[in-house]
């Protein structure tokens, strides 16, 4: 048997070397590969950016809607996504008080400093977290949306039908094929 090889992040591609020309000098499918390629990752890191833009509100909902978990409350083990506890909620574990720094946190406080801070501060000073309405991110020309994305386009709430990449200059209310109204 042999030694294991290490694994290495793989390299980042150099992408001033990338010209006009060379882009050119592709056919269609090798073109078409490459930008289906960059949508995906543009649609992947979009998803990233709302989903952690409205974690916390998420959570701060489900709270409500549930009456689980409260501030200040001893630390039990979710089970339940709707039992996690919320960005700024603070719990009591052995003794001690432990503030969480991340949305949907599931870990045993003190376990992991990046999940979990040891609270200083008095209960009474805790921060509470507040609840408001939903409010989706701006619609952008160029953007690539997939089914269900909801977007705010000049006041209104629109609800993408298929999955697709924005044209600018069309916006939501211009394109009923794409967009259903919302409000």
């Amino acid at each position: 048997m042999g030694a294991e090889q290490p694994t290495t992040k793989p390299k980042k591609p150099d992408l001033r070397s990338i010209s006009r020309e060379a882009l050119q000098g592709l056919d269609q499918e090798e073109f078409g590969m490459i930008y289906e390629l960059a949508c995906e990752e543009e649609q992947r890191r979009h998803t990233l950016r709302v989903f952690t833009a409205n974690a916390t509100q998420l959570q701060a909902d489900l709270m409500v809607a549930t009456g689980l978990p409260k501030p200040g409350v001893t630390w039990v083990a979710p089970t339940r996504v709707e039992e996690t506890y919320a960005v700024g909620q603070i719990v009591t574990f052995e003794g001690k008080l432990y503030q969480s720094k991340v949305p949907f946190n599931f870990a045993r406080p003190g376990s992991h400093a990046a999940l979990w801070e040891l609270y200083e501060g008095a209960l009474q000073d805790a921060p509470e977290v507040e609840v408001g309405e939903y409010v989706p991110p701006e619609w952008a020309g160029g953007h690539p949306y997939a089914v269900g994305d909801t977007v705010l386009y000049e006041g209104s709430i629109y609800k993408a039908k298929v999955a697709h990449t924005s044209i600018t200059g069309y916006p939501p209310d211009k394109d009923r094929t794409m967009w259903e109204h919302k409000n």
